[in-house]
């Protein structure tokens, strides 16, 4: 037998200069890989779930911003801004699927705007038996994508809002018959809030310890239900149509006090009421009633 010939077990495992090694790894080879592989995944993935977020707060803003731009379409129609619920006197509470489906709440925004962006009013999503009420969750206009739902919120009688009207615009009493103000009475549109991100589970984060975990997903909310949904920030639209990203401490006053969890007043620079010297938390507010 010729030497080096196949299967000779004298034939060298390395060939010389240039020649080819075998393809298997050793067993410290491949440790080595994972823990590369490890490490680089450590690297990666909170970096990822960081960009992940971030688009969910940038397409948060454009919903809100979408909805400043009904809002305006709707004021320049009708004078007034549209209601904030189902009730007419100035407070407001969580709405079940036969308020949002009511006729007579057509002019409430969720049902008022939607037509001027092309897109379904919340009604339309009323009905369980046809299956349309879970849809009404994957609407993207309608929600933050970082909103956190309780489990089985589409078979609730209770329609929940993610994204909210500032329920401190329309206040008692009310002007008959349209139970609005006109937009003209918002004496500083750039800093009065129109929408905000507000909590719809008591498992969602909380800027004070003491907000308020009655009457989530109201369709109208304020500071005391502001949801700071990504990286203790969250969003804000206001009346002359901007939209921004705020510090959870910049929207709820924190420190102890009558205030505490409620709108910063009167120092705060984000206005919730018409007049701007109005106290948003005082006692005809929606959320003392809540306590």
């Amino acid at each position: 037998m010729k030497s080096g010939s196949a299967g000779d077990p004298m034939r060298p495992e390395h060939a010389g200069r240039g020649g080819l090694r075998p393809c298997a790894f050793t067993r410290i080879e491949l440790l080595v890989v994972i823990a590369i592989i490890a490490i680089l995944a450590a690297f990666l993935l909170p970096a990822l779930a960081r960009a992940k977020e971030n688009a969910r707060r940038i397409q948060c803003l454009k919903n809100l911003k979408q909805w400043t731009l009904a809002f305006s379409m709707y004021k320049d129609d009708h004078e007034f801004i549209p209601r904030e619920g189902h009730r007419r006197d100035g407070n407001t509470r969580r709405d079940n699927w036969a308020n949002v489906h009511d006729a007579a709440n057509s002019n409430v925004w969720y049902n008022a705007l939607p037509p001027y962006l092309k897109e379904r009013p919340a009604r339309s999503y009323a009905s369980y038996a046809t299956g349309e009420r879970p849809k009404f969750y994957e609407n993207r206009l309608f929600h933050c994508p970082s909103a956190k739902f309780q489990t089985g919120v589409g078979k609730d009688n209770d329609a929940f809002f993610s994204l909210a009207m500032n329920s401190k615009l329309i206040v008692a009493p009310v002007q008959l018959p349209e139970c609005s103000i006109p937009f003209r009475t918002i004496q500083r549109p750039a800093d009065t809030v129109a929408f905000l991100e507000a909590r719809v589970y008591e498992l969602e984060p909380k800027v004070s310890v003491l907000q308020l975990d009655s009457e989530l997903g109201c369709p109208s909310a304020s500071a005391s239900r502001f949801a700071a949904r990504h990286g203790q920030r969250g969003n804000l639209a206001f009346c002359d149509g901007h939209v921004a990203l705020f510090s959870g401490t910049s929207v709820v006053e924190t420190r102890p006090g009558r205030n505490q969890r409620f709108a910063i007043f009167p120092e705060g620079e984000i206005l919730w009421c018409a007049d701007p010297l109005a106290d948003p938390n005082g006692p005809d507010s929606d959320d003392e009633d809540d306590e």
